[in-house]
């Protein structure tokens, strides 16, 4: 008995082993991995089984109501945390002056939620790569394809690549800037136009400008306001449509999947490092929520959207520095 017992706990384990074996091989291949070294491969295999078990650990806390969102694997989770790509802190200025948005936002009752997804005003989530912090051109653009569609009638995917290729050199570009700049941009350099993704499509590498003004969409847009606070934020998602924000990403954002997010991590000495366009607003099990979209594809959050924490405190930065174009 005594010996069927331990033939059955070793079968176990080597099943388990044979499990974990497969999902490594499995996400090597999703992100793309290959580590022709052993030793090297088995150094990455040990980090991916420490996230795999972080993952597992954390999830488990999610399903039992501890923690009000899930995380899952994503193309770092083999690599040291130290080892992870910083974002370039966008720069926020501290001369910024509000702009009035009452005349816009009184003429409609503020819903209690609403999601411009379902109103045909977002298209379809983009990825902006790992080679370059653009998130704020992404956001910008994304904004823009929304009041397009607001001013013309017609819901346009916008590319990025024109405003990437032609705003300013690669490094300037990839430093992280204000997405208002990508909108001042737009009105004095492009008189408002902006190419379709479609003939001017998205690139990891930048080349020469190649913007023709003659396929180009007039999106009709004049600025940006700018605003404060996530009671103003509501308003304006509220009753205009998505807006561009700057959030500072966590280590647990870059993870979360599910839930409505929140890290208790984030402090407000965190830096501005990443744009995202909210895109609605609403409450689950009496958590009030943004949903926000993301510009690192379909892989990331939940098919590329995130629902993040609202109303408390702005946590991440959430609703600290709002734009959306007019």
């Amino acid at each position: 008995m005594h010996t069927l017992f331990w033939i059955a706990v070793f079968a176990s384990v080597g099943c388990a082993a044979v499990a974990l074996t497969e999902q490594w091989e499995k996400f090597k291949k999703t992100h793309e991995k290959n580590y022709p070294h052993p030793g090297t491969d088995a150094y990455h295999y040990a980090i991916f089984q420490r996230s795999l078990k972080e993952v597992n650990e954390h999830n488990a806390k999610y399903e039992a109501g501890e923690v009000t969102y899930s995380i899952k694997l994503i193309h770092l989770s083999d690599i040291p945390d130290d080892q992870w790509p910083q974002l370039p802190s966008l720069p926020i200025s501290d001369n910024f002056v509000e702009h009035d948005i009452s005349e816009d936002v009184e003429k409609e009752a503020i819903p209690e939620a609403i999601d411009w997804r379902e109103k045909g005003y977002v298209t379809h989530v983009k990825d902006q790569g790992t080679n370059c912090g653009d998130s704020y051109i992404f956001a910008a653009v994304a904004s823009l394809e929304a009041f397009n569609k607001r001013a013309n009638g017609e819901l346009v995917s916008l590319s990025e690549q024109n405003i990437r290729e032609c705003y300013q050199n690669s490094t300037s570009v990839c430093n992280g800037q204000s997405p208002s700049n990508v909108i001042g941009f737009i009105v004095r350099n492009q008189s408002s136009l902006v190419d379709p993704e479609d003939t001017y499509p998205f690139n990891q590498t930048f080349g020469q400008c190649k913007f023709n003004k003659t396929g180009a969409v007039n999106t009709h847009v004049q600025g940006h306001k700018f605003f404060v606070g996530e009671d103003k934020l509501k308003e304006v998602v509220g009753t205009v449509g998505p807006v561009t924000v700057i959030i500072h990403s966590s280590p647990a954002f870059q993870s979360a999947h599910n839930g409505v997010f929140y890290d208790p991590t984030c402090k407000k000495s965190d830096k501005f490092d990443h744009a995202v366009l909210v895109v609605g607003y609403g409450t689950e099990l009496g958590q009030d929520y943004w949903i926000i979209k993301n510009s690192w594809g379909t892989a990331w959050g939940d098919g590329g959207y995130l629902k993040m924490a609202r109303n408390r405190d702005g946590n991440c930065h959430i609703g600290d520095w709002n734009i959306y174009p007019i």
